[in-house]
């Protein structure tokens, strides 16, 4: 059996630890349905424990941070100051 490596992101503070969905859904302020139409739709990374529909999902804090990070909408810069 081969080893796999974790890519670790410079901005995972929680060092690779593993989130329900329900977790990742309060972070987010979101409800869990959003969180499973971003696991169907692959736009957040997450690990399948088993091969059946049913079979639990788990998302790594690290890619929460990625997925906001992706996101961020930065501010406009207005003309002068006032």
């Amino acid at each position: 059996m081969t080893a796999r490596t974790h890519e670790t992101r410079a901005s995972e503070p929680t060092g690779g630890r593993l989130l329900t969905v329900a977790q990742v859904a309060e972070l987010l302020g979101t409800s869990e349905r959003f969180v499973y139409k971003l696991i169907a739709q692959r736009r957040i990374a997450y690990t399948k424990f088993g091969t059946g529909r049913g079979s639990p999902v788990r998302i790594a804090a690290g890619d929460v941070d990625a997925y906001v990070a992706a996101h961020r909408v930065e501010a406009q810069k207005t003309g002068a100051a006032r």
